[in-house]
């Protein structure tokens, strides 16, 4: 009966574990000697690890350890994890499936595979030892109680047995034997099938190399002639290279490393099929060229991969990752995508071919539709284009090139999707789309408040001067970016929940009329909060009295017009909330009778500042307090009273998204090869102050990814920096941009007439999207017609006067000269400019001042907030532009 029993399990385990990643949890079982236990902790002490089992749990983004799930000794454990690569572990393997990771930690320090290297008391794992039938003892109980088979056996031994074979008391091929022996007496008690991950072994101090090298040479071995035997870690590669070359026990900051690397192999390895996350239901895939498909299946078996009426089989590699190219497809679908092994498949539905666009860069990219933009309830209704669909690839940064992104998924452009959308990628596929009418697929991966030089790769940047040299010191901390992203992240929670709940301000009452504010300082509207001194990062308190005539009808409604206020508020009068809102263009409420008294009201604004862009109305704006029959307006202009210190301080997380490559690494590099047409890149204002470097920054992020898709005229289409108050670099910064302009198959949206001067994200996302999606139009599709303003080819000196040029287009140049004057200006060789009179002849412009008799040099929109008065016909405006090298 208890062969019969035992058949049945391995049975059971063997057949289940073919579809082991399909389970609700994982389980792992880890044995071997010290470094399975962990000794980051040098005060860790752990009598034998087999009275344990701990499960790692997510809540949230939290990483958690519950009591022992399949034993009675729920409190056992004291520091078992204490040391250990296994939450390190647990936590990336939980990221790359989510699921709850169980590890049963059955390991000994200083046991031994061999029972003739046995030296002392340790333990033996041979067929006589305890170690051996616990551990397999304790797994069983997991596997019934948990309910599912084990998912892997994680082998890390080896270093008593190297010991006794440099003492010449084993041989390698007694090692050899019992490694073996061991292997399959695992597999006849858990599963005939069950993968055997083997961690090799290292060296340490003052022990001579010899008997490590056999070791490491036997395990290389078996995991060649054993089936579903894997090597998942290199320690002594890592010992020699990384950190730690004359220890044994690595300290916590490499036992992460070695956790976190062990469950990206164990992932790869493992008998599960899967695809890269970018691949999905509703997905767009490229038309006319070879279609990628990419992703795991268990090493060495075959895949098959079906569109349409293609199918092509390919194998898995020995890291069980495969790559499948269909034949490339017009237009068409919706298909299913197929793929499948002998024991698993996946489908994807609703999958078209069509248009892909990659869209990255920073905030101005990732400014979402429902952020909101202008317009945004006209828009969003609007959004019927289920043939548009949008990928927005997760935050994720890493050290080293990641082999699949965080997550995503595809969405269908409809009202209930479109507020997700990033709003110059929408805007860019709906003309596209109406235009082309075939499907268009957007993949978005932005990061806001980010450089350019994190985009890159760091192959790209060691070719370039700035980096050639330091960029190595920049890398050389061994750091899991990652994770400390994490803690950044966190953080930022943090501060977010803190503007949600932070109410300093009002309890004390500071939204009451009888607040005593007499210790405020003034400013006068419009208010930012860089100009009053408040953090960047703020919760800032505005007070204003008005007093409304006795006379005033109080039965009737009012509006409260406070402008342009960013980023959001809560705003009272006399106590009462009267309205909130984030980031709207025009902040309008409406206040309810009996709210407004006849005398003294007061107007209370709880502000909330980030990225230093805080703000109570714009210059243009006429704030006011208006009846809704008109005949009271009380204006909201003049001194308003204010206090930043109310509040609890807004700590913002480090993070580490500007490190060199970190972006490129964790959002790019996975995405290669899917096949795009192009991309779309709005970045730059981050690099704004260092605009020199940023001419060969961005030709080298341009030649970088083209190189990596394979693609060298790969359409790369750029916005051009709009308009921001008090941005002093950004002429030069433009001018930077547009030196890509010499590069191939390259695009310029110029944006100089489409921002907000005290706005850094401009809420009037259309024209910049449309921008783009007429460059594409003529760049990657070969159309004609307008696809760009006026462009400066040339400039002639005729005595005072300098003539200048634009290319031909297919639409006349336009000329408006307005009351703000014309944004042109010129210069003698002092180098001082003074506005210009400007005339338009034909397809010319006639550029001069009575203040320069002998003129040198012109610039044309040469400010960070210039006036814009040329365009062609079609509307387009040209891009600023100067006729001299001067040095700035």
């Amino acid at each position: 009966m208890n062969l019969l029993r035992t058949a049945i399990l391995v049975w059971f385990c063997g057949t289940l574990c073919d579809n082991c990643f399909a389970q609700e949890k994982l389980l792992f079982l880890v044995a071997g000697q010290s470094n399975a236990v962990g000794q980051g902790d040098s005060g860790l002490s752990v009598k034998s690890g087999l009275e344990q089992a701990f499960e790692y749990r997510y809540t949230g983004n939290a990483l958690h350890r519950l009591a022992d799930p399949v034993g009675a000794n729920e409190l056992s454990f004291e520091r078992a994890a204490t040391g250990s690569a296994w939450p390190a572990f647990a936590a990336q393997l939980h990221q790359l499936t989510q699921k709850s990771i169980i590890i049963i930690p059955a390991a000994r320090n200083g046991s031994s595979c061999n029972g003739k290297a046995e030296q002392g008391s340790y333990g033996t794992w041979d067929t006589t030892g305890m170690l051996f039938k616990n551990a397999v003892l304790k797994t069983q109980q997991a596997i019934k109680k948990v309910g599912q088979p084990i998912n892997g056996i994680i082998w890390a031994q080896g270093e008593r047995d190297a010991n006794a074979i440099n003492a010449g008391i084993i041989t390698a091929a007694d090692y050899e034997e019992s490694l073996r022996q061991l292997v399959a007496r695992f597999r006849r008690y858990l599963g005939l099938n069950v993968p055997f991950y083997i961690v090799q072994t290292g060296y340490y101090k003052n022990h001579p190399a010899g008997g490590f090298d056999s070791v490491q040479a036997v395990q290389q071995r078996i995991t060649l002639t054993i089936p579903h035997v894997f090597l998942v870690f290199k320690t002594a590669k890592f010992m020699a290279q990384n950190r730690l070359k004359d220890e044994i026990h690595y300290n916590q900051s490499a036992l992460n490393e070695v956790g976190k690397a062990i469950a990206d192999t164990v992932y790869r390895l493992s008998p599960h099929l899967s695809t890269a996350k970018i691949f999905g239901d509703n997905m767009v895939l490229q038309q006319g060229i070879p279609i990628k498909i990419w992703g795991y299946a268990m090493a060495g078996a075959p895949v098959t991969v079906k569109l349409d009426l293609k199918t092509i089989m390919v194998k898995a590699d020995n890291n069980g990752r495969w790559l499948a190219a269909l034949p490339a497809h017009n237009y068409g679908g919706p298909y299913v995508l197929r793929i499948k092994t002998k024991q698993q498949s996946i489908s994807y539905k609703n999958v078209m071919v069509g248009e892909v666009w990659l869209a990255s860069g920073q905030s101005n990219m990732n400014f979402e539709i429902g952020r909101p933009i202008a317009d945004m309830e006209k828009v969003v209704a609007a959004a019927n284009y289920p043939m548009i669909r949008e990928f927005n690839v997760l935050r994720q940064v890493s050290r080293n090139p990641l082999d699949d992104v965080k997550g995503g998924e595809w969405l269908l452009c409809n009202s209930g999707n479109a507020p997700k959308f990033s709003a110059v990628a929408y805007f860019f596929a709906r003309k596209l789309y109406l235009k082309k009418k075939v499907a268009i697929g957007i993949i978005h991966a932005s990061y806001g408040g980010t450089v350019i030089e994190t985009w890159t790769s760091k192959e790209a940047l060691l070719t370039h001067p700035d980096y050639k040299e330091k960029l190595p010191q920049l890398l050389s901390d061994k750091t899991d970016w990652g994770a400390m992203q994490a803690r950044s992240d966190s953080v930022n929670r943090e501060k977010d929940r803190v503007i949600q709940t932070a109410a300093n301000g009002q309890k004390l009452g500071v939204q009451q009329p009888t607040f005593n504010d007499s210790d405020w300082l003034w400013r006068n509207y419009p208010i930012r909060t860089p100009d009053i001194g408040a953090p960047a990062y703020s919760i800032v308190w505005f007070r204003k009295t008005i007093d409304v005539p006795a006379a005033a009808d109080l039965s009737q409604s009012y509006t409260l017009d406070l402008g342009k206020v960013l980023e959001s508020d809560v705003t009272y009068i006399n106590g009462i909330e009267v309205g909130r809102s984030k980031q709207l263009d025009r902040t309008v409420y409406t206040i309810p009778n009996g709210v407004i008294r006849a005398g003294k009201n007061v107007i209370a604004i709880r502000l909330v500042s980030q990225w230093g862009n805080g703000q109570i109305g714009g210059p243009i704006d006429s704030p006011s307090l208006k009846g809704t029959g008109g005949k009271l307006i009380i204006p909201l202009t003049g001194a308003w009273q204010y206090n930043y210190a109310l509040e609890p301080k807004l700590v913002l997380g480090g993070g580490y998204q500007n490190n060199p490559a970190a972006l490129f690494n964790g959002m790019i590099n996975p995405l290669i090869p899917y096949g795009i047409k192009g991309i779309l890149w709005y970045q730059g204002e981050s690099n704004a102050s260092n605009y020199t470097s940023y001419k060969t920054l961005q030709p080298l992020l341009f030649t970088d990814w083209r190189t990596r898709w394979r693609n060298l005229t790969m359409p790369f289409l750029f916005v051009q920096l709009p308009n921001l108050q008090g941005a002093i670099p950004l002429p030069w910064m433009r001018e930077a941009q547009a030196a890509s302009l010499n590069q191939p198959n390259t695009g310029m949206a110029v944006a100089i007439d489409a921002g907000d001067s005290y706005d850094l994200h401009p809420h009037n996302k259309q024209p910049i999207g449309e921008r783009l999606a007429l460059l594409a139009l003529h760049v990657a599709y070969k159309g004609t017609g307008d696809y760009q303003g006026p462009i400066y080819s040339g400039a002639v000196i005729e005595d005072s006067v300098i003539r200048i040029s634009f290319k031909r287009s297919t639409s006349p140049l336009v000329f408006k000269n307005n009351a703000a004057g014309n944004g042109f200006s010129i210069a003698g060789n002092d180098h001082i400019f003074y506005p210009a009179r400007v005339k338009q002849k034909g397809e010319e412009l006639l550029v001069s001042s009575p203040m320069v008799k002998q003129p040198a040099a012109v610039r044309y929109a040469w400010e960070a907030v210039p006036v814009v008065s040329v365009f062609n016909k079609a509307g387009l405006p040209a891009a600023p532009f100067r006729t001299d090298a001067w040095v700035p």
